[in-house]
């Protein structure tokens, strides 16, 4: 007598890779199969909770959907369109008064938002990323390449034509691609512990101006609190909104960074001059602080711009660690030489040291996005879609004879 095949007659591993490859090819519907039992709720659900891609319409819902269920998230990503405008009809004014109606909409979206984060409890990893964007500026503003493949725009006022940039864009246009989310919370405003990473990637273009920031009346009270809180953290990465150098002046003697594994920084002092005595201090004030990051594995002093880069990293190798210390190299690559010798004394320190210097050619760096690229800078640094987008700018300004990054040159 023929036993009869079933589902339950399969061997458990077999079920659960069935489950897996259900939730690997995410056809139609799939997540409605969770509901089929118990087994299949437990592979299945937390695949599908593990990223919440949420519109403003969903919101109101967001509490209901996740009563049971918010546990399991590992990634939010609040999308907000903004409704379109008119470019033709735009003005300085009337950007300025659009800004102000869409500051508000971001607003209300974020505190919804946070008012639902502000009851889940905290787990080891939970990313919040906030993405705005609307259709009018893919029409107006944008490169065609990063939206649809062979569109083609005849907007001239704007600074392109068939695609092409052929002048700078009006002062309003720019305003109205990079303007502001908001330049100051709300003072009530909830916090939510459980949100441990925020990601706001560089399509994101509108920014929140750290000056705003309620909490930090100038910046230098930025980059102290920012010092202080980096205590807490295991990885940090800020590029060109604060100076590596007064990140380390901040840093006071009694600090210790129990958790922090990577920093990366940029200073402007990181440039090709006949005084090199900046560089040096910097490359000390670095050693100094780390010599109080017992976990620390790699550390990132970085610049560029068009035609030069530089980044001065310590990596402490893999398994080194032992009774006799830490074995760490300290690598100098960029446009320009810097002579280690100077600081590995004090790096020493730290770890044993290994030295390496590589030399890299001034006409292959065409922006920033070239010299993270060839720095070889670690993945914290950019998202490695933004860092594509850069490289296509930067390389279509040069054919165009465009020159310079804004904020590049900026010292905090």
């Amino acid at each position: 007598m023929t036993e009869a095949w079933g589902w339950g007659s399969l061997p458990a591993e077999i079920r659960n890779q069935i489950l897996e490859d259900i939730a690997k090819q995410r056809h139609r519907g799939w997540a409605s199969f969770a509901s089929v039992s118990r087994e299949w709720q437990a592979v299945l659900e937390p695949k599908n909770f593990l990223t919440l891609k949420l519109g403003t319409s969903r919101l109101d819902d967001l509490e209901r959907m996740t009563t049971r269920s918010a546990h399991l998230v590992r990634h939010v990503l609040l999308h907000i369109e903004l409704p379109r405008y008119d470019c033709y009809r735009e003005t300085v004014s009337r950007a300025s008064h659009y800004n102000k109606d869409y500051n508000n909409m971001v607003k209300d979206a974020i505190v919804k938002l946070f008012w639902v984060l502000t009851t889940w409890k905290p787990r080891d990893r939970l990313v919040l990323e906030l993405g705005v964007s609307q259709p009018s500026d893919a029409e107006h503003r944008c490169q065609p390449r990063l939206f649809e493949p062979g569109a083609s725009f005849h907007v001239r006022m704007n600074g392109w034509s068939d695609g092409n940039q052929t002048e700078i864009p009006s002062r309003g246009t720019i305003e109205r691609f990079f303007s502001p989310l908001f330049h100051s919370p709300p003072a009530w405003l909830a916090e939510v512990p459980a949100v441990t990473h925020l990601v706001m990637r560089r399509r994101f273009r509108r920014h929140m101006h750290p000056a705003g920031v309620r909490h930090f009346p100038d910046h230098r009270a930025l980059v102290q609190a920012l010092a202080s809180r980096s205590r807490r953290l295991e990885h940090l990465s800020v590029s060109y909104m604060i100076n590596a150098r007064q990140f380390f002046e901040s840093c006071r003697p009694s600090y210790k960074w129990d958790s922090l594994q990577s920093l990366a920084l940029t200073s402007p002092v990181l440039t090709p001059s006949e005084d090199r005595e900046p560089v040096t201090k910097l490359l000390l004030a670095a050693s100094q602080a780390a010599g109080r990051m017992p976990k620390l594995e790699d550390l990132v002093l970085w610049n560029g711009k068009r035609g030069e880069c530089c980044a001065f990293i310590y990596h402490r190798d893999e398994y080194s660690r032992g009774d006799e210390g830490s074995e760490a190299t300290l690598t100098w690559r960029g446009t320009w030489y810097f002579n280690l010798n100077d600081v590995v004394a004090s790096w020493e320190k730290v770890a044993r040291i290994r030295l390496e210097q590589e030399r890299l050619q001034e006409d292959i760096i065409h922006s920033h996005g070239d010299a993270i690229y060839h720095l070889r800078l670690p993945r914290d640094v950019i998202d490695p879609e933004s860092l594509l987008e850069i490289r296509r700018e930067g390389t279509r300004g040069a054919a165009a004879g465009f020159h310079g990054v804004i904020g590049e040159d900026t010292e905090l």
